[in-house]
């Protein structure tokens, strides 16, 4: 019985770079992956924002697609939203974290629309995203100063949080908050309870979204007297 021979760096490096390129252009061509990752790659010969321009046209790409993907398309699914992913953490955030930041919000702001069209039952997409909002956090508090509108920016994701995907968005992106920004974003959680509470939602998520955003800021913070004041009397008697 003949056995499969293991393809070896060393050899395939023997083949020379002329015969390596041609195959990889002959794949590319029938292998849409493969031809993202090597244009990525060639972009990053010029420098991030080489690399920024064809992540946001992955991303652009990404939001255009209406296509439904079943079960049996998630896994090249998964990896065509890696890609961009990928890019961001490793590639841009390292040099440009401003411009990550911005990156890193348009590619979550697609999180819904790919949820809306796949059958994600295994979870994988969702988890792909569930990332993103980890990497978000570390790529602020590696930020030499946010700007005034970052608080904000979270406050609309948490309003938006239909597929639990910001769930630990608070928890991840603390760290990076100074005590103005938690500050205002402990009030604009407040007048979204008191708003919800009165009926006055304009996003009619309900009291139920805020709690949990102040709960969560509670535990960030520590402060066991805000975590208190978001139960009510029941529940406080409820052991």
């Amino acid at each position: 019985m003949a056995t499969r021979k293991k393809l070896r760096k060393d050899q395939l490096s023997k083949l020379g770079v002329d015969v390596l390129s041609d195959l990889l252009i002959e794949e590319a061509s029938r292998n849409a992956s493969l031809k993202q990752r090597l244009v990525i790659l060639l972009a990053s010969e010029e420098g991030p924002d080489a690399v920024a321009k064809e992540v946001r046209k992955r991303i652009a790409a990404i939001a255009r697609s209406t296509s439904f993907i079943d079960w049996k398309g998630i896994k090249k699914f998964e990896q065509d939203l890696q890609m961009p992913l990928d890019a961001i953490v490793r590639q841009i955030a390292p040099v440009d974290p401003e411009q990550a930041l911005e990156l890193m919000w348009r590619f979550l702001d697609v999180s819904e629309l790919c949820l809306n069209r796949c059958d994600d039952s295994s979870g994988v997409i969702g988890g792909i995203f569930r990332d993103a909002v980890d990497w978000l956090g570390d790529i602020a508090d590696n930020h030499p100063s946010l700007s005034d509108t970052f608080v904000d920016d979270v406050f609309e994701r948490l309003q938006t949080n239909n597929y639990g995907i910001y769930d630990d968005l608070l928890t991840s992106v603390y760290p990076a908050l100074n005590a103005e920004c938690a500050a205002h974003l402990k009030q604009r959680l407040m007048d979204w309870h008191a708003a919800a509470m009165r009926g006055a939602d304009p996003r009619q998520m309900g009291a139920t979204a805020a709690i949990l955003g102040l709960q969560s800021l509670a535990d960030a913070q520590g402060d066991v007297d805000l975590f208190i004041e978001t139960h009510d009397e029941k529940s406080l008697r409820n052991p």
